[in-house]
């Protein structure tokens, strides 16, 4: 549990502080940038997701697994070089025939997408970011979540101090924030070098190729799938209307941010963790991972009850009217990191069992439902369809695996204290729903009060989280040392 409570706020540190420091700039952002910019960065952003995974063809995630089948030392290292040289030399490749064959197809797929600059930004950042990818996964596995944090966040604070430069100083909007990324991207990618260096000294073996190409091959689709299905609800969002509807949903996905940050992570610090459980397979540790599940679990609820009722005033307290439309879609929108959260606690045996070809179906259904029921709605609803789709798709995602993973290993799950969490959660979600509107900064302090006298009647009713989180935070030196 202290490994999981310490990893999960390394990982969450290195991207609150930038994310806080980004929320708090979202006023000056909003004067500065029109809807349309702000779809022209998500679009550059979901695009860049995309082409890392096709350049890299999943191998990233092989780095993760076979980590724990060699010990630190010569075969390591071996391995190590020979995933980087994979990497790199295919992220060149793809990127050579998306630069040549990009015009033919973009605007089909992304209406009133740039080529240039920010597709060919977007090809570049899913080349040097190889080097990143590789470390970060490393970080990961060799449980180095405060060098990681260190890392994340600085580079992160350093694409802000960018951004300010080229958006806020000379006015450059949607390029400026595309071409800080780009540069952070950069510098990121030349420190990951330096770090690496010891790693990829050693040979090349084709052997690992063929390994980690089996592995990855088998889970590459389901990450395909699941980068795709946003950038498709997007896509179909653009169509029916314009790059200014992408952009209410993106700044809509601002102000849900603690609760990705929340499952962002969980995804980091979790696996690993459950990787070494299952391995290891010692008396007791069974007890504290459902102990940190409920602990997880209970935390993301409760930011996500919060961002629901809270969310939508902020919004239309710290921007301009032109985005007021995008409040509607906040309490939907959170709804994709919670289940993402279900995955990561209830799926992970999916990827340990190396069963993943489950995750390509069910992913497969996701992008079938996200696409469907947001090509359906879309005419009437904008982008509260697109927010309707994502949802449930990953909803749908989130129960398959979760079901597939209990049949390969039949862990055991607080299940009565999750229901009733989430149960109590929705049902204070959903007070804003039933009462008269009241003006904005009235009921931000009032719905924060609410969501106190939840958590509160939590512990009442016999819930142990609430109290351990409070001694916790009261011995809060204990609590960053993960202490019990």
């Amino acid at each position: 549990m202290s490994r999981i409570t310490s990893g999960t706020f390394h990982y969450g540190l290195a991207r609150v502080m930038p994310q806080a420091v980004g929320f708090l700039l979202i006023p000056l952002y909003a004067a500065l940038l029109t809807p349309h910019d702000y779809g022209l960065v998500d679009m550059y952003n979901l695009l860049f997701v995309v082409l890392a995974i096709v350049s890299r063809l999943g191998l990233g995630g092989s780095v993760a697994r076979f980590y724990f089948d060699f010990k630190e030392g010569p075969e390591l290292r071996n391995y190590l070089s020979t995933m980087g040289w994979c990497m790199a030399a295919n992220s060149l490749l793809v990127a050579a025939v998306l630069l040549a064959t990009a015009p033919l197809w973009l605007d089909a797929l992304i209406p009133g997408f740039p080529y240039f600059p920010f597709f060919v930004m977007a090809v570049l950042v899913s080349v040097i970011n190889t080097g990143p990818e590789i470390q970060n996964w490393l970080l990961q596995s060799r449980e180095q979540s405060a060098l990681s944090a260190k890392l994340n966040g600085s580079f992160a604070a350093a694409g802000i101090v960018l951004a300010l430069f080229f958006v806020a100083g000379l006015r450059w909007g949607a390029f400026g924030m595309a071409f800080a990324q780009f540069l952070a991207a950069l510098l990121f990618s030349i420190q990951s070098i330096h770090y690496l260096r010891q790693d990829f000294s050693g040979g090349f073996k084709r052997e690992y190729v063929k390994n980690s190409l089996v592995f990855a091959g088998a889970q590459l689709p389901a990450h395909l799938l699941a980068a795709f299905s946003p950038m498709m609800n997007r896509s179909i969002l653009a169509h029916s209307g314009s790059l200014e509807s992408v952009g209410l949903i993106a700044l809509a996905n601002r102000f849900s941010q603690p609760v990705v940050l929340a499952a962002d992570s969980l995804a980091m610090a979790y696996p690993p963790i459950y990787y070494r459980v299952r391995t290891e397979n010692q008396p007791g540790d069974t007890r504290q991972l459902v102990t940190a599940e409920r602990t997880i679990w209970f935390l993301t609820v409760s930011a996500a009850a919060f961002v629901a009722m809270a969310g939508p005033p902020a919004l239309r307290v710290l921007t301009p009217s032109a985005y007021h439309e995008a409040a509607a879609v906040i309490p939907v929108l959170v709804l994709v990191p919670v289940m993402n959260v279900v995955f990561t606690l209830f799926g992970s045996e999916l990827y340990f069992s190396k069963k993943t070809w489950i995750l390509t179906a069910a992913q497969t259904v996701c992008i079938l439902v996200n696409s469907g029921i947001t090509w359906a709605l879309v005419g009437f609803m904008g982008p509260l369809a697109a927010a309707t789709g994502m949802a449930a798709g990953q909803a749908v995602f989130a129960i398959i695996t979760a079901a597939a993973a209990y049949q390969f290993a039949q862990v055991e799950h607080d299940w009565f204290s999750i229901w009733r969490t989430s149960l109590v959660m929705a049902g204070v979600s959903c007070i804003p729903l039933v009462l008269p509107p009241l003006p904005d900064l009235l009921s931000i302090p009032l719905w924060t009060m609410l969501l106190a006298g939840a958590i509160g009647g939590l512990h009442l009713l016999g819930d142990p989280t609430p109290g351990l989180l409070f001694r916790r935070a009261a011995r809060s030196t204990g609590f960053l040392r993960g202490a019990p």
